[in-house]
């Protein structure tokens, strides 16, 4: 997602608000359940009004509707515990234009649990098609569609070359990364939390009849 600061809009008649952020959610219900980019990738605007953000501010930090939650704590000078918001990391430095590090990566899940996980430049999908009903993932396989996609946001944004096999290395990189955040319970710092079930980051059931040792490369 992006974080923009828009010029505000204020009556005179009305005291203007501390801030005041609206998410831009896709209209597409149908393949708001993928994890393809389009239904993943928000428009997030703040309106400065009488805030420490400067009107026309653009920041291009990776930043999830998550991050709401440690966000407003931090806006009350408060805290969350280490067993609430363990993937939520406060905005506040991004506003303050502060240049120290954000967040590494952002985990999206679709409705019908398919995994992707993406960075500053890579976003894998673990899944041959939109992980939702865009493209069902049985279809996409017996296309024979590879199990998993690779893309680099900062140059196919819309997700046309996938480059799984032209970069293997990231592939398994970032399956681990993926491993590694559920193992802990969580993608901040803190304490190791427990997952309240069992995760299968591949979910193989949902494709009849698949070759179960496709996964072995990855």
């Amino acid at each position: 997602m992006k974080i923009e600061a828009a010029k505000p809009a204020i009556s005179p008649t009305v005291p203007p608000p501390r801030a005041i952020m609206r998410v831009s959610l896709p209209r597409d219900a149908f393949s708001i359940v993928s994890i393809i980019e389009t239904t993943v990738s928000m428009f997030f605007e703040i309106s400065p009004a009488g805030s420490i953000i400067k009107a026309g501010t653009v920041c291009d930090e990776l930043v999830c509707q998550s991050d709401l939650m440690a966000t407003c704590a931090d806006m009350i000078n408060d805290t969350i515990p280490d067993s609430a918001g363990e993937d939520s990391i406060t905005m506040m430095p991004l506003f303050k234009e502060q240049k120290n590090s954000y967040r590494d990566s952002i985990i999206h899940h679709s409705l019908k649990g398919k995994f992707a996980i993406r960075d500053k430049q890579w976003k894998l999908l673990l899944c041959p098609g939109s992980g939702g009903w865009a493209m069902e993932d049985s279809v996409a396989y017996n296309k024979g569609l590879p199990m998993v996609q690779l893309y680099d946001m900062q140059q196919d944004v819309g997700e046309m070359n996938n480059l799984c096999k032209k970069h293997p290395e990231i592939v398994r990189s970032m399956i681990k990364d993926l491993e590694q955040i559920i193992d802990n319970g969580r993608s901040t710092l803190g304490v190791k939390q427990l997952n309240d079930v069992p995760i299968d980051i591949w979910k193989l059931d949902s494709i009849p009849g698949i070759d179960r040792t496709i996964i072995d490369d990855y």
